[in-house]
């Protein structure tokens, strides 16, 4: 979008959060194109464990109607572009989800140092 292109101009770091996904093929292509490198985290957990965390959240809705799509999505997604992919969050790493991330941005700023 405009408003996205104005952002990368400035050349400030950015945060895309939710549904990024959706718009990959053509965000990837203007980070690029802005010269920015990427830090995307995956959180490729299992159906079961979705199914627990959405309905101990109060959102089994999502699980009835939604759920099984998403999943398809997000499979297709991650299987596509796996080598954007800089970390990947599992069922088992879930609960120290924001450590791991933050050590994983750690070595990825690190690194570009």
């Amino acid at each position: 979008t405009q408003r996205r292109l104005e952002v990368l101009a400035t050349g400030r770091p950015i945060i895309f959060d939710g549904s990024v996904d959706r718009r990959w093929e053509e965000t990837k292509t203007q980070l690029q194109d802005a010269g920015y490198d990427w830090f995307m985290i995956e959180l490729g957990l299992s159906k079961e464990f979705l199914v627990r965390l959405l309905n101990s959240t109060g959102r089994s809705k999502f699980v009835e109607t939604q759920l099984d799509n998403y999943l398809q999505h997000h499979q297709e997604f991650a299987a596509k572009y796996d080598e954007d992919i800089t970390l990947k969050i599992t069922d088992d790493t879930f609960k120290d989800r924001l450590r791991v991330s933050a050590e994983a941005l750690e070595v990825f700023i690190a690194k570009r140092s």
